[in-house]
């Protein structure tokens, strides 16, 4: 799907929170949400929520966690901010989607609509990434 601009496209975004206790998604959306939700519908666990901005994304999570579960990768972690740093100056920060360790190696994994269409700024900040923490970002274009 095309859109005309970037505010109709995240006009299209699918909110959804995961319960960090039973799992239960609460997708903003369908539940009528105007923010975050407060208390879990399923385990009535309060403000313990992990954030998706994407269906993709919220799938990609799911995928992970079953490798998890597996022991294939170790050390999931969702919306980890790396500080981009040059020489001591703050330049800005990257938000990864997720991160983790696969056969001893260090993930940073990224959850895109298409690895074609990147935008500039991800593009530089992916690069900054790479020379500051030695580790090239996986993108993972939704299926």
């Amino acid at each position: 799907m095309k859109f005309k601009n970037k505010r109709q496209a995240m006009s299209m975004r699918r909110d959804s929170y995961v319960c960090k206790c039973c799992g239960t998604i609460h997708d903003k959306q369908s539940l009528g949400l105007v923010g975050r939700p407060s208390v879990c519908i399923s385990c009535k666990t309060v403000q313990n929520f992990y954030y998706f901005a994407s269906k993709a994304e919220l799938q990609r999570y799911s995928e992970l966690l079953l490798q998890q579960k597996a022991k294939i990768i170790y050390s999931l972690e969702t919306q980890v901010t790396f500080p981009l740093q040059v020489r001591g100056v703050y330049i800005t920060r990257y938000v990864a989607d997720f991160t983790y360790t696969k056969n001893n190696v260090f993930v940073i994994e990224d959850v895109k609509g298409h690895k074609d269409h990147l935008e500039p700024v991800f593009k530089i900040k992916a690069k900054l990434v790479h020379v500051l923490y030695g580790t090239e970002i996986l993108i993972t274009a939704r299926s």
